[in-house]
């Protein structure tokens, strides 16, 4: 959470999707993000990786209902300017599979490496 959050201030979010070694990695761009003033949202996956990318990506399973949930959490706790949500991820994270575009939460994913 940015330090100078405001309720009446509504903030950008970005979900972190961590890559198959877990969190390790995500401190960096998540402290440099709220200091930013953006909020992060670093949701774990059920599994050791993604469960779309277990599956061969064949099969929504159970990490897309948890991020789903924990998106809610978040829109329930905190103020996000809904024009300004990012999603962002370490190697296979990145490339988005968990970036539904029939919802509204993501309008653009860019896969970007380096």
């Amino acid at each position: 959470m940015p330090d100078d959050y405001a309720p009446m201030h509504p903030v950008p979010l970005i979900v972190l999707l961590h890559g198959a070694r877990g969190k390790r990695g995500l401190e960096v761009p998540a402290n440099k993000a709220t200091k930013r003033g953006v909020a992060v949202l670093v949701p774990d996956s059920r599994g050791s990786t993604w469960d779309l990318i277990t599956s061969g990506f064949t099969a929504v399973g159970l990490d897309v209902a948890f991020i789903d949930r924990a998106l809610q959490s978040t829109f329930s706790s905190i103020a996000v300017d809904p024009r300004h949500i990012a999603l962002a991820g370490l190697r296979t994270a990145q490339r988005g599979e968990h970036a539904d575009p029939g919802r509204a939460f993501f309008f653009q994913t860019t896969p970007r490496s380096g």
